[in-house]
């Protein structure tokens, strides 16, 4: 079957809220309001990802000019190694065509608890089509990797579509602080 997207609704909100809670370690999510009360604004969509008839999981996506940003992109534990996950890459590719494409990653480096699983993750997204950017940037203690499919994008582009979908005054207590080694992340 082919992939769909729908917006997510409020008739949506707890199992999509369900996943979320499941699919991202706590210091990686936002309150699930705020992504879902600014779904519906100029420079962001949450949608759900259909086969079919089944809900396969949900992505959610920012936008600032040709730029496109996947904050989060979450599959149903029970349908994982199934292919959805690439298939959905793939079909945000072909919905939004023109756009460049970023996403962040944690950082393949030093000894972390999940390494295998980060350098997985990494290998993933390499293999549908992202690149690596050259940035990299912290948050919570936290160090991510920003990969890009398209054409390169510049820290300060990276920055805007992050402050531009937070508005103010968020932005102003949030700022990701961009760099080109992990050193110099602070």
């Amino acid at each position: 079957m082919k992939i769909e997207f729908t917006d997510i609704k409020k008739t949506d909100y707890a199992a999509v809220k369900q996943l979320y809670s499941a699919a991202f370690p706590r210091e990686e999510q936002v309150p699930f309001w705020y992504p879902f009360e600014k779904r519906a604004s100029v420079n962001a969509a949450f949608l759900n990802i259909f086969d079919g008839h089944i809900r396969i999981g949900f992505i959610y996506l920012i936008f600032n000019h040709d730029i496109l940003f996947i904050f989060y992109l979450a599959i149903d534990p029970g349908l994982h190694s199934k292919g959805y996950r690439g298939r959905g890459i793939t079909g945000i590719k072909n919905k939004y065509p023109g756009y460049r494409i970023f996403l962040n990653i944690e950082a393949v480096e030093g000894n972390a608890a999940n390494r295998e699983s980060r350098i997985k993750r990494k290998k993933f997204y390499t293999t549908n089509g992202f690149k690596e950017s050259g940035y990299m940037f912290k948050q919570n203690g936290k160090l991510y990797e920003i990969l890009i499919n398209g054409r390169v994008m510049s820290p300060g582009e990276f920055t805007d579509t992050i402050k531009r979908y937070l508005g103010i005054p968020l932005s102003l207590f949030f700022t990701p602080w961009v760099c080109k080694k992990a050193k110099d992340c602070i």
